[in-house]
């Protein structure tokens, strides 16, 4: 208890409940004076002592119950009585709000003269609103109580992220004056990020933490851990024959995955990663590969093989599959994405197709003809791409078989082709049985045009059995209308002979 009170004068104390040391003032420059002035009168228990004069020109006054310094203003409306046996529940009170607002901690805002509400001190209220001091040195915590920047803060305290320790606003100076502590959070900051925790994965990350060095491994390969510590040493010891950086960071740094050349250069990246660090995944790789980490092949459900190597978002090569992985047939397109996604093209209709993404390298195009009748289908090469391209026919529900295969077709040219139906099937028409058109492998930005066309014979047989029909007749009707014609003609004839 001595040492308590002799080595922190004016910022210490010993609380006899606690059994312990505690703040008791809140030792900033311009509440010096006023601090001084409570401690003392509240060492003065009783009414007469409170209001005796002493060595030290100290005014107290006895309000609510107990000794407080001077000045201090009840409002007009206030009910206090100076009477020692007068207790005061429900009376308004009004202090200076420069002074209470900045004290911390109940403890020093009641002994300010201050009430305590809401873990707020303030000047304004109603005293049966605020906590008393038996409340506060039983039942409130203490800044020095929280183990954590998010409770430190949040309690009007300040978190030293270097030290890993919560510390009253009103004595931080006073506490740590030569600068011991190196980074500070307080309440108005957003939250708590990992600043002072060292949670870092990257030597970078790490040393960018004022609070936090890199216990760095003998293998000399950016291998560590992130440690809270400080110029000289970790709080925690590093493994032996490790070392331990604060200020500088170690020449090599390959995060685990290659040797350095010349002291800093990392010679070759190992397990899939690329970088002047060795700190990204390679092409077709995806994930954080810092300290050691592992990077994981792009899984992008059959429809690619590149993605971005932080999120693994797939880059899709099919026209018509979408999604971060690869795994919806995009709007328009119809089919399943465990078999294929295709856009339906309708029979004697010509398509303009223009890709203007250059990884699609694949794109799938069905038609379901009506009849049985051959279909013609026709593509054009609008632009100098290049493709691969197969035809099949069959049930989409059981199966196609490949008709024909045509691979490095150059542009600009024309290829013709035609597909007659060997099976015997009467459910043309049904969405089911049809002709699969897909183009693979594709140059980037290709342009094509699509032209499908189906000749029906018997519906020609048909139009020209009505044509010859309408023929005829119309023959038959004009040798009637000239035989009468010419009949009348010849009646005429004889008429006019017999006149004569």
């Amino acid at each position: 208890m001595t040492q308590c009170t002799m080595e922190s004068v004016g910022m210490c104390g010993w609380d006899t409940q606690r059994n312990s040391c505690v703040i008791v003032s809140a030792l900033t420059s311009d509440q010096l004076e006023l601090h001084c002035a409570t401690v003392q009168c509240i060492l003065r228990r009783t009414y007469n002592t409170c209001l005796a004069a002493d060595d030290d020109d100290v005014n107290c006054q006895w309000k609510f119950g107990k000794c407080i310094p001077l000045p201090f203003q009840p409002s007009s409306n206030s009910t206090v009585s100076d009477d020692p046996g007068t207790t005061v529940n429900h009376t308004e009170v009004t202090m200076e709000e420069d002074v209470c607002s900045r004290l911390s901690g109940c403890d020093v805002c009641l002994r300010a003269g201050c009430l305590y509400i809401n873990n707020l001190c303030t000047s304004t209220g109603l005293r049966n609103e605020s906590i008393t001091m038996m409340q506060c040195l039983t039942t409130a915590v203490s800044c020095y109580d929280h183990t954590s920047c998010s409770t430190c803060t949040k309690n009007s305290c300040l978190w030293c992220s270097s030290l890993h320790r919560c510390v009253s606003g009103d004595v931080y100076p006073y506490v740590y004056p030569y600068g011991q502590c190196l980074g500070w959070q307080n309440g108005q900051q957003a939250s708590c990020p990992g600043f002072g925790s060292c949670r870092y994965e990257s030597l970078s990350g790490c040393l960018a933490d004022i609070g936090c060095g890199w216990c760095y491994s003998p293998q000399e390969t950016g291998l560590g851990v992130c440690q809270r510590g400080g110029f000289s040493s970790p709080l925690d010891l590093c493994p032996p024959d490790w070392t331990w950086y604060f200020d500088e960071q170690p020449l090599c740094n390959c995060n685990g995955h290659s040797m350095c050349e010349n002291g800093s250069v990392c010679d070759n990246c190992s397990d899939n990663t690329a970088g002047d660090h060795c700190e990204f995944c390679d092409f077709g790789y995806t994930g954080n590969p810092v300290n050691g980490e592992q990077c994981d092949e792009c899984d992008c459900n059959g429809f690619g093989n590149a993605c971005d190597n932080r999120t693994g978002h797939c880059i899709c090569d099919d026209y018509g599959v979408k999604g971060d992985f690869c795994t919806n047939c995009s709007d328009g397109a119809r089919g399943s994405i465990d078999n294929y996604c295709y856009y339906v093209l309708q029979v004697g209709y010509s398509y303009t197709i223009k890709i203007d993404k250059p990884h699609v390298q694949r794109a799938s195009f069905i038609t379901f003809p009506d009849t049985h009748d051959d279909l013609q289908f026709e593509l054009e090469l609008l632009n100098r791409g290049r493709l691969d391209l197969s035809i099949s026919a069959g049930r989409v529900s059981r199966g196609l078989f490949l008709l024909e295969n045509i691979t490095n077709v150059t542009g600009p040219t024309t290829i013709f082709s035609k597909v007659t139906y060997t099976i015997k099937d009467d459910d043309f028409g049904d969405n089911d049985l049809g002709v699969l058109i897909f183009i693979d492998s594709m140059s980037p930005f290709v342009a094509f045009k699509v032209t499908l066309k189906q000749t029906n014979y018997l519906f020609l047989l048909y139009f020209f059995a009505a044509f010859c029909t309408c023929f005829m007749s119309l023959l038959f009707c004009f040798l009637v209308i000239w035989y009468a014609r010419k009949r009348l003609a010849q009646r005429r004839f004889i008429r006019v002979g017999q006149t004569m």
